[in-house]
């Protein structure tokens, strides 16, 4: 379910506000985060957990030295990639009432104050450049 939906419902239950749009964004990461996260584990390489069940490992030695670093460079990318989605999704989701900049944006543009919508857009814009230069720069070093 899109995240615009659970803003939206969010919103009903709770009010306007940042509240409905956090709740909406850690509903509908949790979700994702897990699909994705579940997702990569299963395709981890089953040759270093095979090694050590074999010589006798517990469970959770297994996840920790072999299952956990094979990984943890996709799932901290994938990690970076929803925080990179969740600032661009913030933006929407404060159109629709549920806070953040998106909300300022939007009573700019009701009360025709083109040069307050400018500046929060500029902000926007700056924050996306930020947030993807971290994003890359953390993926490079995993790399």
């Amino acid at each position: 379910m899109p995240d615009v939906v659970f803003a939206l419902i969010f919103v009903t239950a709770v009010g306007l506000g940042p509240f409905p749009g956090v709740l909406a964004l850690l509903l509908h990461n949790i979700g994702v985060m897990g699909k994705l996260w579940a997702e990569a584990i299963e395709d981890a390489d089953p040759g270093p957990s095979q090694v050590l069940r074999s010589a006798g490992a517990s469970r959770a030695q297994i996840a920790a030295h072999a299952l956990l670093p094979t990984v943890t460079p996709q799932l901290t990318g994938l990690l970076m990639y929803r925080l990179d989605v969740n600032v661009r999704s913030s933006l929407v989701l404060g159109l629709v009432g549920a806070g953040g900049i998106g909300f300022l944006i939007n009573q700019s543009i009701k009360l025709f104050q083109f040069d307050e919508m400018l500046t929060h857009i500029l902000v926007v814009l700056v924050l996306v450049v930020v947030v993807d230069r971290i994003s890359a720069a953390v993926r490079r070093r995993l790399s």
